[in-house]
């Protein structure tokens, strides 16, 4: 029997029981709220509760007096007043069919695919009335503005200028946070295992119970505690770790740069041998060895912490500090030959010709071979050499973060033919972790975005792109073919945009102009313009395949992950159901999947441009390949790079704070206390 218009409508203002069919729920007046109050301990209580509420709301909507609409109003209203305690996170009901309660959706890590799917998310859809029940979980409570983190360790802006607290993102106190850590994944039983260091209450506990500190026990604290969280949806965000490339001595002899806390020790460390330096009994030569910097990487991260100590050095070494100014040397060292590998050529040529007029060396072609106290050993040219620091930066790669390794060894234990990529978790088009029936969602540094080969569908999109039927293809059929086919094959994407603009020369240069096979690519622009055959045609796709690669491990990438799950989620309600996906053999029996709706859009990356800070006020810009200019440098593209960091602030908080601190430095200098 279909509801009335009346009650319709009457749901639509007060809202429906499956709302609060997941936490306590009671009516107002007497025996009734008692009762409610005593049902809300069980499942099947609640389910009694809601199928009440729906009787009253019948009741109103018949014209059975104003009594029956205040019970319901009444009954809703305390039921959204109840909060949900924090021992119910740590279950779900059995129960009740997952599409017939608030799907749990837990989020892992606060970096910048987390935030941006939290700060994008439509917070209606986690609210009282919401769909999700949100939970992230994280030990980092606080969202942290890595493309500053160079500016933070040499002084330009303060550290906590770059941090938000991840609370203020939940907007409207919804959601739940968690500081812990997520140390397992079981995808099977959708459960995540996390840990806690003990808190000094805990330990005291521990301590006067006699659990831990006494003879032959262990020291009290040495455990974590654990705890287990149950997961109807799981995104998981927890990014990368650096890689040491298992070059031995790295760990013990350098600073990193990827937390907040590796740029305060480094700012520490530039403070003290800054200080250091300058004491009396110091002969010229060990000055010199205390004030000599190396950075090893030549990629945005390097080149910008030497930007930035070159102009700590210039504006302030100099001003309160004049005497040791010529004695401190800045040196990058990289494996490439040329800095900044993923910019355009001419803007690397400009920044290694900034440095050297700046004073910083930069030694290409140099693969560091081991690290020990003050000392570097390199082999450059097949030769070994050593390379004496005071304080060495290692700012080059990144490693597969322990918890995506624990859970990609468990899905290529069923799927080792699906899960094979070295660098992460392979995705689909929907960020969805294949193999998990859609129940696991994953984004940044931790996603390896899947990619068709074209070359096995050659034959078929020949046909399909062959409209004349003359066994050739011109330069029209063939953007015609890139742009039907580029949502299916990404790699086509840049080369149809090229080519329907007319820009042949372009996209040999610019496309494949990395190519380490001089004229490899360059025969194709000349078959496109008398048509290819398809032979030709295959040869084509196999070097469009060779293009193929993961998402760079960007910001820029991550940010636009996440508001594109962001968007699915808050247009549609993603949540299991009971069953099994349409895909035996490739994924993991889990008893439930996770649907998407019919149409879904694919996540499709739009690369908006790269900046780099380079020192003395100028910055250069790397702008996609479709702008009629690729490449900007200079003091201009300096101050647009300062106002990009601002306003890409993730609150008006930072963005006020990040801009006082441009200002504070123009106009006062930096901190070069240890404060």
């Amino acid at each position: 029997m279909r509801p009335s218009r009346q009650l319709t409508r009457l749901l639509k203002l007060y809202g429906s029981p499956r709302a609060c069919m997941s936490s306590a729920a009671g009516s107002s007046g007497g025996a009734a709220a008692s009762a409610a109050s005593a049902a809300a301990a069980a499942a099947p209580a609640a389910a009694r509760v809601s199928r009440k509420q729906w009787v009253l709301a019948v009741a109103a909507s018949m014209g059975l007096g104003a009594a029956g609409l205040q019970l319901y109003s009444g009954s809703k209203a305390a039921c959204e007043a109840e909060p949900t305690p924090p021992d119910a996170l740590l279950a779900l009901s059995p129960e009740e069919p997952p599409a017939r309660r608030k799907t749990r959706v837990v989020v892992l890590g606060t970096g910048w695919g987390a935030v941006s799917f939290l700060k994008s998310l439509d917070p209606k859809t986690y609210g009282p009335d919401g769909r999700y029940e949100l939970v992230v979980v994280s030990p980092r409570s606080y969202f942290l503005y890595t493309p500053l983190l160079p500016s933070a360790a040499a002084g330009s802006v303060q550290e906590r200028s770059i941090m938000e607290p991840v609370r203020n993102l939940l907007r409207g106190g919804q959601g739940t946070y968690f500081q812990a850590e997520a140390t397992a994944i079981d995808p099977n039983r959708r459960v995540l295992t996390c840990a806690v260091d003990q808190c000094a209450v805990c330990k005291t506990v521990a301590r006067e119970e006699g659990k831990c500190g006494g003879k032959g026990q262990a020291a009290c604290g040495a455990a974590r505690d654990t705890f287990e969280l149950p997961y109807d949806v799981l995104i998981v965000g927890v990014g990368s770790v650096n890689n040491t490339f298992g070059i031995k001595g790295v760990e013990d002899h350098c600073h990193f740069l990827k937390s907040i806390d590796d740029a305060h020790r480094l700012r520490l460390r530039i403070s003290r041998v800054i200080e250091h330096a300058g004491l009396p009994h110091l002969t010229p030569e060990e000055r010199r060895r205390h004030l000599n910097f190396v950075v090893v990487g030549g990629g945005p991260t390097g080149v910008e912490l030497a930007a930035e100590l070159h102009d700590f050095v210039q504006e302030d070494v100099a001003r309160l500090m004049p005497h040791l100014k010529d004695d401190v040397s800045i040196s990058v060292v990289d494996t490439m030959d040329h800095l900044l590998g993923a910019f355009d050529r001419q803007l690397s040529e400009y920044t290694q010709s900034h440095f050297a007029r700046s004073g910083i060396d930069v030694q290409l072609s140099t693969m560091v071979k081991s690290v020990s106290d003050g000392v570097l050993t390199v082999s450059r040219g097949g030769k070994e050499e050593t390379l004496p620091f005071g304080t060495c930066v290692w700012a080059t790669g990144i490693a597969m973060h322990p918890l995506v390794r624990g859970l990609k060894g468990t899905l290529q234990q069923q799927l080792a033919e699906v899960q094979n990529a070295r660098t992460g978790l392979v995705v689909d088009g929907h960020l969805r972790v294949k193999g998990t029936q859609g129940t696991i969602f994953c984004l940044g540094d931790a996603a390896v975005t899947h990619q068709e080969r074209t070359l096995e569908a050659a034959p078929q999109l020949f046909a399909a792109a062959d409209l004349d039927r003359d066994q050739r293809l011109s330069a029209d059929e063939v953007v015609r073919m890139l742009k039907k086919n580029k949502k299916t094959y990404p790699q086509l994407a840049e080369l149809a945009t090229l080519l329907e603009e007319g820009a042949l020369e372009k996209a040999a240069k610019g496309m494949w102009g990395a190519s380490s096979k001089p004229g490899r690519y360059e025969k194709h622009i000349e078959r496109l313009q008398r048509g290819l055959s398809f032979e030709e045609f295959r040869e084509l796709l196999a070097d469009m395949d060779t293009l193929m690669r993961s998402l760079p491990p960007t910001a820029q990438v991550a940010s636009q992950e996440g508001k594109y799950l962001a968007q699915l989620f808050s247009d549609n309600h993603i949540a299991p159901y009971p069953g099994a996906a349409a895909a035996p053999g490739r994924e993991i029996s889990m008893g439930v999947w996770v649907p998407l709706p019919e149409g879904a859009p694919v996540f499709q990356y739009s690369h908006m441009g790269s900046f780099a800070y380079v020192g003395v006020d100028q910055a250069i810009l790397d702008l996609p390949s479709t702008f009629p200019f690729k490449a900007l440098k200079g003091w201009l593209v300096g101050q647009a790079w300062r106002s990009f960091e601002t306003w890409r602030q993730v609150s008006a908080r930072n963005r006020w704070m990040v801009q006082s601190d441009w200002i504070r430095t123009k106009l006062f200098g930096r901190n070069i206390s240890e404060a």
